[in-house]
């Protein structure tokens, strides 16, 4: 299986996220980008809830 066949296997995976290493993923690009790291990363259960914590939560 090549590069590009792992990541769209990743892409249309439904099963539940790894959520510690998706969170030291994000943190590591970060610093590696030279920003400073978020003080949190907020979790959403689906796309649509994403949009109305942005919306209407104390994220927006």
């Amino acid at each position: 299986m090549g590069d590009a066949d792992v990541w769209r296997v990743a892409a249309v995976a439904t099963g539940p996220a790894d959520r510690a290493a998706a969170e030291a993923g994000v943190r590591l690009a970060y610093r590696r980008a030279g920003l400073p790291e978020p003080e949190r990363i907020v979790w959403a259960g689906s796309p649509r809830e994403a949009l109305r914590l942005l919306r209407d939560g104390p994220y927006g």
